[in-house]
């Protein structure tokens, strides 16, 4: 068996290998010998059938065994001999013609790896991060929004209005009522129950619709046909006011005034905006590395990502064609930045001996079930019965260790608001929550089979 390796670009090759005639009629004829020992056939002793019966009954079989196990003699010998390919992000089914017992069998597999890294810079950069300034106008807006978060649903008696809350016994045909709450505030609900405006507490109404997929009420998606609702509770929103009651009710001391209120308000904005600086930053730095040290990102492993990433954002959101393609080429950029900036990280880390042990993967993990209120220990054995989750995480962790190294090594000044250049960036995953790192390591894109390692990842 030769392999030989073609290097069309530095993160691609194709692997092909070749069983020369004689060594397929080899394997050919020795799987014959085995199969006429063991079949019966009418009229022949075992083992005495002549080899055209033979042939025509298991041939076919024959020649599928040895394709099988020829690539993964293929695979396995080309890893040995090729230690790249022990990483590789993709490969495509190999490509063969069926056995001909005269002709040399021909496999070829192509695969995508990470490149070859060559470091030029990756500190001492200089970022801008906008001045954080408050206004008035952002003040008033959040206060607002503070007001409706802190809404109240009133009992009325009036008849159903637009915008009001609507408590009613739903149920399709032959099923049994179930409570509902219908917010008519919200455009999807407005949209699919408009018969409710005008209608009274204890008014049964028939009506006849059909339900999306997308539609937020899980209960509701997807069905159709004829429902019955009977209203049980009117109720529309209170709106507090800014006052003495108001921050009683909210737990502040009696001495508090609204200018004690717009001033937690004003703080809140500006550490939103440090957070948001910092992100910036982070992307700012991100962006230096990758423009300073130029990589190859492999095109079918970045469609897998742009699929991946569009899959996670969108879940169960029904989107048209159009669309979904009009989005992966509005983020291309964005997650091609993000890969070359891990392939850049790993080198940062080797170069600068950065390491993640296993008590920081411990702690984050700890971190994530604490904020989700899970049992941490239960997390982390779950996690470690995962072993592909856990090199994920850690891997995570190694990236964000490298970025704080460079943040570390620039030079931050203060750049005016309007003067900042907008950055679109698809944040890379720094510190995925353990629930992303799980479901990507369970995620049904094609896996790379190129790979003793990763090949069953």
């Amino acid at each position: 068996m030769e392999i030989q390796i073609e290097r069309p670009t530095e993160a691609t090759a194709i692997v092909k290998g070749i069983l020369d005639s004689d060594e397929v009629k080899s394997r050919f004829d020795k799987a014959l010998n085995k199969y006429s020992s063991q079949m019966q056939i009418p009229g022949f002793r075992p083992g005495k059938a002549p080899r055209n019966i033979i042939i025509a009954r298991v041939g076919d079989d024959i020649k599928k065994l040895i394709t099988e196990e020829a690539i993964k003699e293929i695979v396995e010998k080309a890893v040995e001999e090729n230690n790249f390919l022990k990483n590789t992000l993709y490969s495509e089914d190999p490509k063969f013609n069926p056995i001909e017992l005269n002709k040399d069998f021909v496999v070829e597999i192509y695969t995508e790896i990470p490149p070859e890294i060559k470091l030029n810079n990756y500190k001492d950069f200089t970022l801008y991060r906008p001045v954080i300034e408050v206004t008035d106008e952002e003040i008033n807006n959040e206060i607002q929004d503070f007001l409706i978060r802190s809404t109240k649903l009133e009992d009325v008696t009036h008849a159903v209005e637009e915008d009001n809350y609507v408590e009613v016994m739903f149920s399709g045909e032959n099923e049994d009522p179930v409570r509902v709450l219908i917010p008519l505030d919200d455009p999807e609900y407005a949209l699919k129950f408009q018969e409710l405006i005008n209608a009274n507490i204890g008014d049964k109404i028939s009506i006849e619709k059909e339900f999306p997929e997308s539609f937020p009420d899980r209960r509701f998606r997807g069905r159709s046909g004829k429902f019955e609702i009977e209203i049980v509770k009117v109720m529309e929103q209170n709106i507090p006011i800014l006052g003495p009651d108001f921050f009683k009710e909210i737990g502040k001391p009696e001495d508090y005034t609204e200018q004690n209120f717009r001033k937690e308000i004003e703080d809140y904005i500006r550490i939103q905006k440090s957070r948001e600086n910092q992100n910036l930053l982070e992307e700012l730095a991100i962006k230096s590395i990758v423009e300073a040290n130029p990589v190859e990102v492999p095109e079918k492993y970045l469609q897998i990502r742009i699929d991946r990433f569009i899959s996670q954002q969108l879940g169960n959101m029904q989107i048209d064609a159009e669309h979904i393609e009009k989005l992966k080429t509005e983020i291309e950029k964005s997650i091609k930045q993000q890969i070359a900036f891990e392939f850049l990280a790993e080198k940062i880390a080797e170069v600068e001996k950065i390491t993640v042990d296993d008590s920081a993967v411990d702690d984050e993990i700890r971190k994530f079930s604490t904020e989700q209120n899970i049992d941490p220990n239960q997390a982390i054995e779950r996690m470690k019965q995962n072993s592909s989750s856990i090199e994920d995480l850690k891997k995570s962790l190694m990236r964000k260790k490298v970025l704080e190294l460079a943040l570390s090594t620039c030079t931050i000044k203060d750049k005016e608001p309007e003067k900042q250049e907008d950055s679109k960036l698809v944040k890379p995953e720094l510190t995925e929550s353990i629930e992303n790192v799980a479901e990507k390591s369970e995620d049904t894109v094609k896996k790379p089979t190129l790979s003793k390692e990763n090949g069953s990842d």
